[in-house]
């Protein structure tokens, strides 16, 4: 074939490719499985098409099907770093153990200033008690990407487990210092009070379950998570970490009205979170609880009004009880802050065709 044709093809399957990206960025998740499959089928070599592929099969639960296009591509570029770290989730998940540390080990030869390749295969040593081996892989994954808190919270996590406490409450500090408002931060914090209680051993093993059950939930079984999770609330009833990742769980599952519960009793616990405020806005607005979504996102904004999400979420909760100028302000500050945002755009025409209505 001579190099004008092979240079068609390649244009072909960009634009295929494209197209597939855009229908996913859309949650079209059957159309761009569809046109990654034309993508491939265009030009055999378009790596980043067997990538995304991967993982949208993954995210469908089918691990082995993700695998065999993983190992393909990196059959094809084998400096592909991120597939190394997302080859290897894929074993875990299939109970292939052996093969997951090898292919770590694969991404770490290939890729060795790739960063994620180190956490996974921390979270893998952790997971099968090798806490040292776990320790030096976390580390290494913070010193390719300092804003790696889920390594730090995990190092403490670590610690806890060997006895050495002091230095465990360090690394939760410096977790809860880099990342204070997401999810490594809550753990960190959750595990920082549950520590420093009268009790320490029955606070660390729930800070253990805890650890445990989030992490579930984190990796989309909310099956596995919300059934810890229920156990630690039982017990401690106050423990708003677990309750915040029953919502979370929940809402994975479709199950607005237990989420919407459950972040309202984050809010018990502690008010102001901005956090559960901001997933109790979206999930009361879909329920149709207009003017509660309205308080629960302007609690959200307040809180942190430099988040473009938080800012349109507010913008489009202020566009459903008819506040419009307030909408658009929202959207306009939303736009500043993320002005590569598609949601925000989606947003904006939103509220110009809501005014044309209204107007007509």
């Amino acid at each position: 074939m001579n190099s004008g044709a092979v240079d068609v093809e390649r244009a072909l399957a960009s634009v295929l490719f494209e197209e597939a990206m855009r229908q996913e960025n859309l949650d079209d998740t059957t159309k761009a499985i569809s046109l990654y499959i034309e993508t491939i089928a265009q030009d055999g070599t378009f790596v980043p098409a067997y990538e995304r592929l991967g993982v949208l099969l993954g995210n469908m639960g089918l691990p082995e099907k993700a695998a065999e296009l993983w190992e393909q591509a990196l059959s094809l570029d084998p400096s592909r770093a991120s597939i190394y770290a997302n080859l290897g989730r894929a074993y875990e998940e299939m109970g292939q153990f052996e093969r997951a540390n090898a292919c770590y080990e694969r991404g770490m030869e290939a890729c060795p200033d790739y960063w994620r390749n180190y956490f996974n295969y921390g979270v893998l040593a952790h997971e099968q008690g090798d806490y040292e081996r776990a320790i030096q892989l976390y580390e290494r994954s913070i010193s390719l990407n300092p804003d790696d808190a889920m390594s730090l919270n995990n190092i403490g996590i670590a610690l806890l487990c060997m006895g050495r406490v002091a230095e465990a409450l360090e690394y939760f500090r410096r977790c809860v210092e880099v990342d204070p408002d997401g999810e490594a931060g809550r753990l960190a914090a959750g595990n920082l009070s549950l520590v420093e209680q009268d009790g320490f051993e029955d606070n660390l093993r729930v800070s253990l379950r805890l650890q445990e059950a989030a992490g579930a939930i984190i990796e989309n079984d909310p099956y596995t998570g919300i059934a810890g999770l229920e156990e630690i609330v039982k017990e401690r009833p106050d423990c708003w970490q677990a309750w915040f990742f029953i919502g979370v769980g929940r809402r994975q599952l479709a199950q607005v009205g237990e989420a919407v519960a459950a972040f309202q009793k984050v809010l018990m616990l502690n008010p102001g979170n901005v956090d559960a405020a901001s997933e109790l806005g979206v999930l009361l607005g879909e329920l149709g609880r207009h003017e509660e979504a309205y308080e629960a996102a302007r609690l959200a904004y307040e809180g942190r009004p430099d988040d473009a999400g938080i800012v349109c979420n507010f913008g489009m909760a202020s566009l459903r009880v008819g506040r419009l100028k307030q909408a658009e302000r929202m959207f306009s500050v939303a736009k500043s802050l993320d002005p590569g945002d598609p949601v925000i755009d989606n947003c904006m025409e939103l509220l110009r065709h809501f005014g044309e209505d209204h107007s007509s």
